[in-house]
């Protein structure tokens, strides 16, 4: 997912002006957007599961074996709107961070 979020946090890198950073600056700034939003849609598709998915995400998520596939597919099983929670997620995100929030 991280390929598909950096798009998204260099835009709000640009929106947000910041001038004079060094390259070096700037990747590992976008590093950490990027980071931090990530556990930000995680926890959010994590809090629409009912206690019972998360207690088998646990199960799933402690198997040596499980792949990141496997575990895209039980979020995809839950039946939560992870494109509807993922977007909400993406654009508080980009309001708290812009300061339009």
């Amino acid at each position: 997912m991280e390929n598909q979020l950096t798009p998204f946090v260099d835009t709000l890198l640009k929106d947000k002006n910041l001038s004079g950073m060094t390259q070096e600056v700037f990747n590992q700034l976008r590093h950490d957007l990027v980071r931090d939003l990530r556990h930000q849609i995680d926890r959010a598709l994590i809090d629409a599961m009912s206690d019972d998915q998360i207690d088998q995400f646990n199960v799933l998520m402690d198997d040596p074996g499980a792949t990141g596939e496997a575990l895209q597919q039980f979020v995809a099983d839950t039946g939560i709107d992870s494109a509807a929670i993922i977007a909400t997620t993406m654009s508080q995100f980009r309001a708290y961070y812009l300061g339009e929030a």
